[in-house]
């Protein structure tokens, strides 16, 4: 009942003593619309790809095929090992390029640090891109890449791109960014460009994992350059403690709590006299004029939740409308979620969540307040207790909100976990210890 008058009505910070409220959806649909930043901050994951530099060693031969418009001071490149067949550079430039056209096109979106294969219109060709940001648009994502095989950085749309098929991952990642010790000469560069039309020929003198030096004779002299994987390496990490915890989540924002002595409040719900959530009537204006048309703004722009993790708080479709909730259970088959701003805790499924965000909805403190009514309140801290109570109380705990939306309530104590043991006056004769309501 509450949830209906939430999603059709509005008032001023102070109500009129009624019981029904006026329409808030003109209000919502003035109200502007809160985007999220589509771009996402460009991430260093690494798909479990090799790079050519590990297969590398001294005194072997590679043939660089670097992007044309850059500097021999400072480029990036194709690296291809100077044997009597590479398989590898004849797979991404050969079998790649056959095998990509009966590739599937997406059919959803793609994560950040996901390789995929993109096929690129201008060059006609199909790479191994590894997705590097991304934005949404009216028409669906677009994804910036980095090609690990050339080092070029394109932009595609989601029908650019394939999955990854078997054998995709299986050759090592040949784009290399190349840099020289020194400064190079104008000579030294026209006689590079005159040498490196179809490739240059350079001599590995020291290799590692993460970089080689390569090395080639200009005009009697030698020079040097450091090669890099355009995609960076992953750090070698530590053994793993798992009994170090993960690093906690951000904290719910509590509900701000109400003083001790007499309060006029908006009842939110009521699962039984041990399960109570209200808020103060300027709250419940501030959640129906501005925090629900905000929500519901947020949440067309906002991501699907991929992975629900307990305690995170997201935004749950709930009677039409989106919601704040806390995941307070999550199993392989069952999740359960508490709307911070109602004080419900409902069933849900995966398909009704999203995620938040921006920090200001975040950081909203929760609006429903938790309270036990004072004669029951040693049930309230046992859950079974509270579940039972709940069987048993649920219907007429209902009528009872129906009946009294707007009440005074005492507040007699707060908790340190904000829990407020209340009297309602107007309750007295109807709502009895061991038994239903009394009207």
């Amino acid at each position: 009942l509450v949830l209906d008058q939430l999603s059709s009505s509005t008032q001023s910070d102070v109500l009129p003593a009624t019981k029904t409220l006026p329409a808030v959806s003109p209000v919502i649909d003035q109200l502007s619309s809160t985007y999220l930043a589509d771009e996402e901050a460009e991430i260093q994951t690494v798909p479990a790809v090799k790079s050519v530099l590990c297969q590398l060693s001294p005194n072997c031969k590679v043939n660089l095929l670097k992007m044309s418009a850059e500097s021999w001071s400072s480029f990036r490149s194709l690296c291809v090992k100077e044997t009597a067949e590479d398989e590898d550079a004849d797979w991404v430039l050969g079998g790649l390029q056959v095998e990509g056209s009966s590739a599937v096109r997406l059919d959803g979106e793609v994560g950040l640090g996901e390789l995929v294969v993109a096929w690129n219109k201008e060059d006609q060709m199909f790479y191994r891109v590894v997705v590097v940001r991304k934005h949404h648009t009216d028409e669906g994502f677009n994804y910036a890449t980095l090609s690990i095989d050339f080092g070029k950085e394109e932009n595609y749309s989601s029908t650019d791109l394939r999955r990854c098929w078997e054998g995709v991952s299986g050759y090592p990642a040949l784009g290399i960014n190349v840099e020289s010790e020194v400064n190079l000469s104008k000579e030294v560069m026209a006689e590079l460009d005159m040498l490196g039309k179809e490739g240059l020929t350079m001599e590995v003198t020291t290799c590692s994992n993460k970089e080689v030096i390569l090395t080639r004779e200009i005009k009697g002299e030698m020079f040097r350059w450091t090669a890099k994987s355009v995609v960076s390496e992953r750090e070698a990490c530590q053994p793993i403690n798992f009994l170090i915890p993960p690093p906690p989540l951000p904290p719910v924002s509590s509900p701000l709590p109400l003083t001790p002595g007499l309060h006029t409040v908006f009842l939110l719900s009521a699962d039984s006299p041990a399960s109570l959530s209200i808020c103060s009537m300027s709250q419940y204006s501030m959640l129906i004029t501005t925090m629900l048309p905000t929500i519901q703004s947020l949440a067309t722009t906002s991501y699907p939740v991929s992975v629900p993790v307990q305690d995170s708080l997201v935004l749950v479709s709930y009677g039409d409308m989106w919601h704040r909730a806390k995941l307070v259970m999550v199993s392989t088959n069952h999740i359960l979620a508490r709307l911070v701003d109602l004080g419900h805790t409902i069933t849900v499924t995966q398909d009704m969540l999203r995620q938040i965000a921006q920090p200001a909805v975040r950081s909203w403190p929760a609006v429903a307040v938790p309270c036990v009514m004072a004669e029951w309140v040693g049930m309230a801290r046992d859950r079974e207790m509270l579940d039972t109570m709940r069987n048993t109380w649920g219907t007429d705990m209902g009528k009872l909100v129906s009946e009294f939306q707007q009440v005074e309530v005492r507040v007699l104590s707060v908790d340190d976990a904000g829990l407020h043991v209340v009297h309602v006056p107007a309750w007295e004769g109807i709502v009895k210890r061991g038994g239903g309501l009394q009207f």
